[in-house]
């Protein structure tokens, strides 16, 4: 099984580094992580960023980051070297259940 990815990472050349973490301290006021591992990269798929893309830039621009595109490919087989395809889940009773659960409580 293929398959192909498009995320949205921040890169800050002075630090380095890739948005790791980041939280709002109140106020204006910000604290950030940076790590120069892309895979600890904070990553948002590329179509909620086309939906949120004013917001995004205006947090890259308050930590002096650019904005990039990683695309990744993925090759995903068994340990025996076959392939691999996703076969769907049948719903359960305990989905049922739960499904009837969440209906009666809201």
């Amino acid at each position: 099984m293929k398959e192909n990815n498009k995320n949205i990472v921040l890169y800050s050349a002075k630090k380095n580094g890739f948005l790791a973490s980041y939280k709002d301290k109140g106020s204006i006021a910000f604290t950030a992580t940076f790590d120069p591992r892309l895979w600890k990269a904070l990553q948002l798929p590329i179509e909620p960023y086309e939906k949120q893309k004013a917001g995004i830039d205006k947090l890259a621009e308050v930590f002096d980051c650019e904005v990039l595109i990683v695309e990744a490919e993925y090759n995903v087989t068994k340990l025996d070297g076959s392939d691999f395809e996703r076969t769907e889940r049948e719903e359960s009773m305990e989905d049922r259940i739960g499904a009837l659960l969440n209906l009666l409580t809201n």
